[in-house]
């Protein structure tokens, strides 16, 4: 077995990834860097938090639960 790169994004302490099914992404934070990131399979978009975020949840909803620290 082989590892592959999927998503090249170089993050401060990249933690937390959580699978969001209905929408079909990756939810992960970057603790250090403190931003939210959603990965759709192509695109790693990158939502700055201005503090450091601990974990994120998929909601029923598009939203996403945040908790900064």
């Amino acid at each position: 077995m082989e590892a592959e790169i999927l998503i090249d994004v170089r993050a401060q302490l990249g933690e937390g990834p959580r699978w969001d099914a209905p929408r079909r992404r990756l939810l992960w934070v970057d603790i250090e860097g403190r931003a939210l990131h959603a990965w759709d399979g192509s695109d790693d978009l990158a939502f700055p938090c201005g503090a450091r975020v601990g974990a994120a949840a998929p909601t029923e909803t598009v939203e996403v639960l945040v908790a900064l620290a």
